[in-house]
């Protein structure tokens, strides 16, 4: 199995219709989504709703996000590989906060909201942030590759940035 983890779309529907071929095109099971979608978006995405786990961002209002054919919870939840992946958008619930509310039986963290890419390690959990791919605070348009044990920081011209071992690091 593998997934695309993506952040902060901002509602740009040449990234969103890049996102929903590179799904289809190179056989992605799923995408995560850490908020931050647009209304436009949503509604392309539904095309493709069976595959898509997301949160709501704090630009990602109620009056649009009912349009959604797939949740938008503020948390949810992805296995793979027996690794439990906790997806918030992280303008209400940071790393910390979520340990401190509901504990650490999880494996890896990934946030959106700052527009900045992240792959860390802390203590046992792998901290993720996949930038932004529309409008990224740190110069690049990244994204995130999961695959059967390795987790990628690519821009969109395909270069790895970074990546670790999800399977080895927890």
């Amino acid at each position: 199995m593998k997934a695309i983890i993506v952040s902060d779309i901002h509602d740009d529907l040449k990234i969103t219709s890049y996102l929903i071929d590179k799904v289809d095109r190179e056989h992605y099971d799923n995408i995560l989504i850490a908020g931050d979608i647009g209304y436009n978006s949503i509604i392309e995405f539904n095309k493709i709703a069976s595959k898509i786990i997301a949160v709501k961002g704090n630009n990602d209002f109620s009056s649009f996000t009912n349009r959604a054919s797939f949740l938008l919870p503020e948390v949810n939840y992805y296995v793979l590989n027996k690794k439990l992946f906790v997806l918030t958008h992280g303008d209400r619930l940071s790393f910390d906060d979520y340990m401190y509310y509901y504990g650490d039986k999880f494996d890896v963290f990934i946030s959106g909201h700052t527009h900045v890419s992240k792959i860390e390690k802390v203590k046992d959990k792998i901290v993720l942030n996949p930038g932004s791919i529309s409008y990224p605070r740190d110069g690049m348009k990244t994204y995130m590759i999961v695959d059967d044990n390795l987790i990628k920081l690519v821009d969109l011209n395909k270069n790895i940035i970074k990546e670790i071992n999800y399977l080895e690091a927890v």
